[in-house]
């Protein structure tokens, strides 16, 4: 007879050593579960045949090799061009980011269904955290198009095939 059919505690020792093993195999199956196999998706972006141009599937990010430098000596106008075909109009996602580290600033285009969203994040003595979002509706109905974001250093203008869609006044400059 084994120890725990002895002992006079029979059934609490037994029920805590059962529940004991059962919640350590428990917290196994979720680590087997959750951790493996533990891995990135793949990166999923490709050149288009005979375009220039990128297609990016679900799980694309490109990287610049080096920092690009403003065209301008002012240091708060810029400008933007870019065309893109959406795959799907209803999906959203990030289609383009610039970062900063000094100050901490970030500029990003982005699908928001039909609409394009841009936003711009600061982090400095004057704004700590400070993130600014703006739409340009409807744009995303288009199968292709040629999208131009300009700056002066305050207001921004979104252009989309030469055409001026919104006008976002202090929005701010690109990056």
């Amino acid at each position: 007879m084994n120890d725990c059919a002895r002992s006079p505690f029979f059934h609490i020792f037994c029920r805590r050593q059962a529940t004991g093993v059962f919640a350590i195999l428990t917290l196994c199956g979720i680590l087997v579960a959750g951790l493996w196999p533990f891995h990135s998706p793949k990166n999923q972006v490709h050149w288009l045949d005979n375009e220039n141009g990128l297609r990016f599937g679900d799980h694309g990010t490109v990287l610049s090799s080096g920092i690009f430098e403003r065209a301008s000596s002012d240091g708060l106008s810029c400008s933007l061009e870019i065309w893109l075909e959406p795959a799907t109009p209803w999906n959203g996602g990030t289609v383009l980011a610039f970062y900063s580290y000094s100050p901490r600033r970030q500029f990003s285009l982005q699908q928001s269904h039909y609409d394009l969203a841009l936003q711009r994040d600061i982090e400095d003595l004057h704004h700590p955290g400070q993130r600014v979002v703006r739409f340009a509706d409807e744009i995303f109905r288009k199968k292709r198009l040629f999208v131009t974001v300009t700056s002066d250093g305050r207001d921004t203008a979104v252009y989309v095939d030469g055409h001026l869609v919104t006008n976002l006044l202090a929005f701010g400059t690109c990056i």
